[in-house]
């Protein structure tokens, strides 16, 4: 893990990035806490995707596989998978939703929810490492404009910044027929 601490140190990407505009920037450091994620997933023995359902599991509690589906754009054959085998580590379970048998809702187990915490305290110390020699302030200001920025891009995915629809489609997003 600490070579991945020392990719994400800030004062080297700096020096290779200093007059670069802030969305390579972004994409960049997304990149690299991607890194981060896959290198903590294969850690524990997990896959990328697999370490992603376990994170919205921990935000959001019982999820469907619908919203799983949604959230995480993965296939739903695929998702099952990624489930079936979380399942089996005793990592989540899976059952009916009370109101609606058809639906599959999906949850951390308690020893789910403690593997998910160790994860993510190790995601936070390394974060924290990177971000050691900004100081208060400017962790502050980082971390403002990241939620400010978050906040935009979420209101867009959610239908705050809906462009018209393409040509040859109608208002509701599908072709029509000519």
């Amino acid at each position: 893990m600490s070579v991945l601490i020392h990719e994400l140190n800030y004062s080297e990407v700096e020096q290779r990035n200093h007059n670069m505009p802030v969305p390579p920037v972004l994409a960049h450091l997304v990149s690299q806490l991607a890194g981060l994620r896959f290198y903590l997933g294969q850690s524990h023995h997990l896959s990328l995707r697999e370490l992603l359902v376990l994170g919205v599991l921990a935000t959001q509690g019982q999820v469907s596989f619908s919203e799983l589906h949604r959230v995480l754009a993965i296939p739903k054959s695929v998702l099952t998978g990624l489930v079936d085998r979380l399942n089996a580590r005793g990592v989540v379970e899976r059952h009916h939703d009370q109101h609606d048998r058809r639906r599959w809702l999906v949850s951390l187990t308690p020893f789910g929810q403690e593997f998910t915490a160790v994860i993510t305290d190790q995601e936070t110390r390394a974060i924290e490492m990177a971000m050691r020699n900004l100081s208060e302030s400017e962790q502050e200001i980082f971390v403002k404009s990241l939620q400010a920025i978050s906040g935009e891009l979420a209101q867009a995915q959610h239908g705050g910044g809906q462009s018209a629809p393409a040509q040859g489609t109608g208002s509701n997003g599908r072709r029509k027929k000519v």
